[in-house]
């Protein structure tokens, strides 16, 4: 549990969230969303770079629980952003 990021996931409630560490970065907005609760986003990307786990990229797919998009690199954030619109 982290306060400090929840307490700003609810105050701004994000569209999207991407980050490249999924335990620091995601875990928080997925839990949030998971469990129906204020702040959480409709979307989570994860930025697939070479420390990326495995286990992380297997949870990508369709269940509530799942990271949303993997970004093999910063310049696919375009392509999600409008996709999200």
């Amino acid at each position: 549990d982290r306060p400090r990021y929840r307490a700003i996931l609810e105050a701004e409630s994000p569209d999207l969230v991407i980050g490249d560490v999924p335990s620091l970065d995601l875990a928080q907005p997925l839990a949030l969303r998971l469990a129906g609760k204020a702040g959480a986003p409709r979307s989570v990307g994860l930025m697939h770079l070479s420390h990326t786990p495995s286990w992380a990229l297997e949870a990508t797919g369709c269940n509530p629980g799942d990271i949303n998009h993997l970004l093999p690199h910063v310049t696919a954030l375009p392509r999600i952003v409008m996709g999200e619109l």
